[in-house]
């Protein structure tokens, strides 16, 4: 049986591209990339994220997402 999938888009939330992997350092721990706060519905890597959350990603995608408005930097507590 086939099962179908909602359109993933603004309503529905974003996707974000994985950061590429090389094979230099395979079989290591991923590098470790800052995290972001969601701002609005996010899919990455195969996990959903939800306005609030956190989620870390590479500088590239980070950028990308921010000007989308999809996630924001966090905001140091005073």
């Amino acid at each position: 049986m086939a099962t179908t999938r909602a359109p993933v888009g603004r309503k529905n939330g974003l996707i974000a591209p994985s950061a590429e992997r090389s094979s230099e350092g395979a079989g290591k721990n991923p590098p470790a990339f800052p995290a972001y706060e969601v701002i609005a519905p996010l899919r990455h890597d195969g996990r959903r994220y939800a306005p609030g959350d956190l989620v870390s990603l590479a500088p590239e995608q980070a950028a990308r997402l921010i000007g989308l408005r999809v996630v924001g930097l966090i905001e140091p507590e005073a």
